[in-house]
């Protein structure tokens, strides 16, 4: 199974209403090529260099009028699409809730045997004035059908995320949709190869980062051997979409499960397309046997 695979590399601006407006350039674009699945960058709603408290304000739920309008324009062009969005947190600090309809929190009470009010409380402290920021996959009719909430807020180089983002405490699900089985992780979680293998042990054929990588000394060559090494180590195709305008990078890339670069992107707004054949999976995976060969008896 082939299919086009569709990057949409761009900046977005403080006006919501203008980035979907954006978004509906890259999706009429994107459907008179004939890709079937589309991908907006890291901080597409709004950018991170937007005042903390105007940041924040700006947050809304998987129900508000950033996602309803990304769902309007999945509708128009019967797209997939993946984008990011800041998400605000429950009343009580949770968020959206998992396949079997636990709340976030509720998940880590239990796993983490901690007093479930103790806990609340202090999850309620910390979340006030943070955010998710959280990665959705949506389908051709306009329906979330996963999201992710970045797990390793970029606390390097300089930033810190952490001020701004409360971090997920949940891997990414692997979701099966007609472009293989996919997930989703975010930008800085591409230096943790953890994710990636989970993923990859799940049966991911496609694992997506969104990203606003930053521009700077090695930068460049960490975004291209990392997005790489993922796709080469776990036989899976690797898919960087990265914001791009004069501190973010661009680049963005497309990767099969052997380590070749399907597509490319350079340093201006653009929309990359690739193609995706789901056998090289097998074949990639087949031949390495990485993900067999491992020595589970020592870690």
């Amino acid at each position: 199974m082939a299919y086009l695979l569709g990057l949409a590399q761009c900046a977005s601006c403080m006006d919501k209403e203008e980035n979907l407006r954006k978004a509906r350039r890259f999706a009429e674009k994107a459907k008179a090529a004939g890709v079937g699945l589309l991908v907006f960058p890291e901080n597409f709603m709004m950018p991170y260099e937007a005042e903390k408290d105007a940041f924040l304000q700006a947050a809304e739920g998987l129900d508000g009028p950033f996602a309803e309008g990304m769902g309007a324009i999945a509708r128009e062009f019967g797209l997939w699409m993946v984008f990011c969005m800041i998400e605000k947190p429950g009343a009580e600090g949770k968020s959206c809730e998992d396949a079997d309809g636990r709340a976030v929190t509720d998940i880590v009470i239990r796993e983490r045997g901690k007093n479930a009010e103790e806990l609340q409380e202090q999850v309620s402290s910390s979340n006030k004035n943070r955010t998710y920021n959280t990665a959705v996959l949506m389908d051709d009719r306009g329906t979330i059908q996963s999201i992710y909430h970045k797990t390793h807020v970029y606390d390097a180089f300089g930033e810190r995320e952490s001020d701004r983002f409360i971090p997920g405490e949940k891997l990414p699900d692997v979701v099966e949709t007609p472009f293989g089985k996919i997930a989703l992780g975010i930008c800085y979680d591409l230096r943790f190869p953890e994710l990636a293998r989970h993923a990859a042990l799940a049966g991911c054929q496609l694992l997506i980062y969104p990203a606003a990588w930053v521009k700077g000394d090695h930068k460049a060559l960490h975004w291209q051997t990392l997005l790489t090494a993922r796709a080469i180590e776990n036989g899976i195709f690797i898919a960087g979409c990265s914001y791009v305008n004069q501190k973010y990078l661009g680049e963005s890339r497309i990767i099969d499960p052997h380590g070749e670069s399907m597509a490319a992107g350079g340093g201006q707004e653009e929309l990359v397309i690739g193609e995706v054949d789901l056998e090289k999976v097998g074949d990639a995976q087949g031949r390495s046997l990485s993900l067999v060969n491992r020595r589970r008896d020592l870690y």
